[in-house]
């Protein structure tokens, strides 16, 4: 699954998914569509791709909807903001970041480590409210 209120990213991403990937992958310009798919059908996705900058929900708070429903769901922050490092979107609960813009090959070592990582969800830091 991937998600990015930008048509633009998002069928770019898409496309470099289908390049390196023969999975079957569903595109959602809307985190609300995506949560609702995900809703209905969770183990159906073994990988959801996020951007983090969308509005009505960004891409943490897709998250945080997306492992009530399935703690162990596998996900990836991509954004081009900078406000995120490979350690502080762990500690977030993603399984790993994709800084915008990304090439082929940074795809292809970001999946083969999220595909080698066990579920993030144990390793998920709670901040306190």
């Amino acid at each position: 699954m991937v998600v990015d209120d930008d048509t633009e990213a998002l069928g770019a991403v898409v496309q470099l998914l289908a390049a390196v990937s023969d999975a079957e992958i569903c595109s959602f310009p809307s985190p609300w569509q995506a949560l609702d798919a995900f809703a209905a059908a969770p183990d159906s996705f073994e990988l959801i791709v996020t951007d983090f900058e969308m509005p009505g929900m960004n891409g943490v708070d897709l998250r945080r909807h997306l492992q009530a429903l399935s703690p162990s769901a596998k996900v990836l922050l991509t954004t081009g903001s900078g406000r995120f490092t490979e350690q502080s979107a762990r500690q977030s609960g993603f399984c790993g970041l994709l800084c915008k813009p990304f090439s082929i090959g940074a795809l292809k070592q970001t999946l083969s480590a999220v595909e080698q990582r066990p579920s993030v969800y144990k390793n998920f830091t709670r901040n306190p409210l």
